[in-house]
């Protein structure tokens, strides 16, 4: 919880992660900051909502990063009350039980963003083809959800940022969230015999 203050996150990722209350990946109250870039949140668990982050009357940035497989009540993947801008991410699969729903609150401003429902308003485009593996170590120090072709985030972030967040060059054309497909197979879902 961050009360008061700014908070700048690059290349992180929250994975499980939980609390009786609200965010279970990162909560932000009243007069406090935050930009995150490249990370990734899986897993969290909030005991009301924001599985994966709430702001509560804050100023949130999230860009280029992944909210996926979170839990809460409501706003699973992100809960909103303050000022939220969100651009070139994903925030999928996110759900209270067998009911998904990504987002809660109303996220101002934004563009470049895919979701899997109708919760996350006008700054996302709904997609059933976001084509996401499982987390796992896909290179780089933190566990990361890589995309599987024909994503609908691949080449369609609106500008780029240098790397990933496994520091994989992004390239001129780039990739929504925070992994950047490089053609590589994602290991943890194939089998070998």
């Amino acid at each position: 919880s961050l009360f008061g203050g700014t908070l700048s996150l690059t290349g992180s990722t929250f994975d499980s992660n939980s609390t009786s209350w609200a965010g279970g990946g990162i909560h932000l109250a009243a007069s406090s900051s935050a930009t995150i870039v490249n990370s990734t949140f899986y897993s969290n668990v909030g005991g009301f909502n924001g599985g994966g982050a709430i702001n509560n009357a804050g100023t949130l940035n999230i860009n280029f990063s992944t909210i996926a497989n979170n839990r809460a009540s409501s706003g699973s993947g992100i809960n909103t009350t303050g000022s939220t801008t969100v651009n070139n991410t994903i925030v999928a699969m996110n759900a209270d039980g067998a009911t998904q729903n990504n987002c809660n609150g109303t996220i101002g401003s934004g563009s470049n963003n895919l979701t899997d429902d109708a919760t996350c308003g006008a700054v996302f485009t709904y997609s059933t083809n976001i084509g996401l593996s499982g987390p796992a170590n896909n290179g780089g120090d933190t566990f990361t959800f890589s995309l599987i072709p024909p994503s609908s985030a691949i080449n369609a972030a609106a500008s780029c940022i240098a790397t990933d967040q496994r520091g994989v060059n992004r390239g001129t054309t780039c990739d929504i969230g925070a992994y950047e497909y490089d053609g590589q197979p994602d290991m943890s879902i194939n089998n070998v015999t």
